[in-house]
């Protein structure tokens, strides 16, 4: 049987939804009689994307990997000198929405894909909306509205120009401050009918749009435990991830009782940004600042960030309770790591 999902904003209105699962009901295959789908609200997305079984917007984009370009053609994947998500200062106010990639000051800049221009800023950011149109393999293409956005950039293009992928839309800026390496600041967001303010909200991981690199560096991000969880110690761990598949896209901190029982689970989703943790809130697991590293033993660099475990997010500890960290990345291959603690109870 086909079942559908619906994902749209969590301020649609019941009779909209109500209209959606009708409409969605209507359809049929092979002469079946397809069940109202699901409805899915994210407070995130401002757009309806009709799914068939798991297919969403991050299957989407392998349709059009070939046909993308990468927006600083003089540097590579392994330029990238921050991720998506990453806290950028000690505070926890600055969390990274987009990817930087390191350059020259002139460099060329590209469109990664078709579209027109929809706003430049005085700021050195060029804005470009796209429009791609999908073939979810049921007859019902889904067309979805995306923009890339480029900042530090010197340009001549106007709102309203058209652009194809790969063209150049300008030239890396030189740097605001004169210790900083020039370097582009790369955006993707999803489904606004208007970008006049491009909410951080709907940011999404860039680097869906590119393809997955293979190869025994890539295959899944490693951990130090920086520092033991004790009743009165936060527990810290240090996670390691190449620069250039910095794909990381969700953790999900656990405390595992008897039995494998899952007894406490925290969500830090960077997409959603569900269960992002700032300054004024030190109680449950967060990230905090994030850096760049080079790693001398397979000679790539390293992006590294540091998970932080509240001893006070624990409550209490049973001494068969362990701890798991389950990171999960844009593509959903998930890695497992567990770990222990004092044996003892607290």
């Amino acid at each position: 049987m086909i079942q559908y999902r619906i994902v749209t904003s969590s301020n649609t209105d019941s009779n909209m939804i109500r209209e959606i699962r009708t409409m969605a009901s209507a359809f049929s295959s092979d002469g079946e009689k397809i069940p109202p789908p699901e409805i899915i609200q994210y407070n995130e997305l401002n757009t309806y994307i009709i799914n068939k079984n798991e297919y969403n917007y991050i299957d989407s984009f392998t349709q059009y990997h070939d046909d993308i370009r990468w927006p600083l053609p003089f540097s590579t994947r392994n330029a990238i000198i921050a991720t998506f998500g990453q806290v950028m200062d000690n505070n926890n106010n600055n969390i990274n929405k987009g990817i930087d990639i390191s350059g020259f000051e002139e460099d060329p800049v590209n469109a990664v894909y078709n579209g027109i221009i929809n706003r430049v800023t005085r700021y050195g950011e060029v804005i470009i909306e796209h429009t791609f149109h999908h073939d979810n393999d049921n007859d019902m293409p889904t067309t979805m509205t995306w923009y890339t956005i480029y900042s530090n950039v010197n340009t001549n293009m106007n709102a309203g120009d058209e652009v194809q992928a790969g063209q150049e839309i300008g030239q890396l800026a030189s740097p605001s401050n004169d210790y900083e390496q020039p370097y582009l600041h790369f955006e993707l967001q999803i489904g606004q009918t208007s970008c006049s303010s491009c909410s951080n909200f709907y940011n999404i991981h860039p680097l869906l749009l590119f393809k997955i690199l293979y190869g025994p560096e890539y295959d899944r991000p490693t951990i130090n435990i920086i520092n033991d969880i004790t009743p009165r110690s936060n527990g810290i761990l240090e996670i390691i991830n190449p620069a250039s598949q910095s794909n990381i896209n969700k953790y999900s901190i656990q405390i595992i009782g008897k039995n494998k029982m899952l007894k406490k689970n925290h969500i830090i989703n960077l997409n959603q940004k569900t269960g992002f943790t700032f300054a004024n809130d030190r109680n449950v697991p967060y990230i905090s600042k994030g850096y760049l590293d080079y790693d001398t033993e397979i000679e790539i660099p390293i992006i590294i960030n540091q998970l932080v475990i509240p001893f006070v997010w624990v409550d209490h500890k049973e001494s068969y309770d362990w701890f798991r960290l389950v990171i999960e990345d844009v593509w959903g291959k998930k890695t497992y790591f567990s770990f222990t603690t004092e044996q003892r109870s607290w």
